[in-house]
């Protein structure tokens, strides 16, 4: 008897052979069960030929064709998250130097305590700039008041202008984010 393994890279093989065959060739649907019954009554015994015979009736009547090869298939629109037009007066204290400088990319918090990261272009570098967790809670309360969006713990991501903030609100480790500029 045949191992599990054998019998399911043998389906595999013929099921991928099948493919390439109908993407090669225009196949009638008669053509499809023709062989179908070729192959049955080649590799299955009797009894279960006659079982086929009673499912044929619920075959499918509609053939579902793929691109040619060569045929790229459109491509699907990507989501973009929601953003809200950027308020005139919204400030982020220590940050806000940070957010109005072009060269910079991303803000990173990785805590309270912990020192800034910015990135320029490919570089990413530590600032001197250090954020109590009140500066890091009120950071991230700018965002939620001026998208409108409730802060919850977990995750927290939103929109704003041309900011986009991902944060982690945790009371245990402490609350990080991530400020990202779309140009």
């Amino acid at each position: 008897m045949k191992q599990i393994h054998d019998i399911r890279k043998e389906f595999l093989e013929k099921f991928t052979e099948q493919l390439i065959l109908a993407s090669i060739l225009p196949i009638t649907q008669h053509e499809i069960y023709e062989r179908i019954r070729q192959k049955l009554e080649r590799e299955m015994p009797l009894s279960m030929i006659r079982d086929a015979g009673r499912l044929a009736q619920f075959a499918p009547t509609k053939i579902i064709t793929l691109n040619p090869p060569g045929v790229q298939p459109k491509s699907r629109q990507t989501l973009q998250p929601l953003s809200v037009p950027l308020p005139k007066d919204f400030i982020i204290d220590k940050l806000d130097f940070f957010i109005k400088d072009k060269s910079i990319t991303m803000v990173e918090c990785p805590g309270p305590g912990k020192f800034i990261l910015v990135r320029r272009g490919q570089i990413t570098e530590p600032t001197n700039i250090i954020l109590t967790k009140e500066e890091v809670d009120k950071a991230v309360a700018v965002f939620s008041k001026a998208a409108k969006i409730p802060v919850i713990g977990g995750t927290f991501r939103v929109s704003v202008g041309n900011l986009t903030i991902s944060a982690i609100i945790s009371e245990i480790t402490g609350t990080r984010f991530i400020i990202m500029k779309r140009m």
